[in-house]
């Protein structure tokens, strides 16, 4: 499951950068459950799934949470753009060019309220 592994590769790059507090976000109602639950995950993505986990012990503070599809286009144009380039790419200040109106969608489908 794709989105299992792009949480990992999450959980890696949030290790690098030092972080402490961590927050998942995805569509995917099954991959928070899988990925949340105590018990050993003995499904066909239980190998990923249970990486994942063992990765997550040693941040102090995780919060996984689902999001409504309509409320994540910004995930699926990144998405699309990996795999257009064949990799992936990490931004630490200003978000890409290409996703800053789908980054004003998803903020006004968000149930996000400040």
């Amino acid at each position: 499951m794709a989105e299992i592994l792009a949480c990992s590769r999450a959980v890696d790059l949030a290790r690098e950068m030092g972080t402490e507090k961590l927050i998942i976000e995805s569509d995917s109602m099954e991959v928070i459950r899988l990925i949340s639950q105590k018990k050993i995950d003995r499904s066909e993505y239980g190998l990923a799934s249970e990486e994942v986990k063992r990765k997550l012990r040693g941040f102090r503070q995780i919060m996984l949470q689902w999001t409504r599809r309509s409320a994540n286009a910004v995930a699926h144009r990144l998405a699309q753009e990996g795999l257009a380039s064949g990799g992936y790419s990490t931004w630490l200040s200003a978000p890409p060019s290409f996703i800053l109106n789908v980054l004003d969608e998803d903020y006004r489908n968000s149930s996000v309220i400040i």
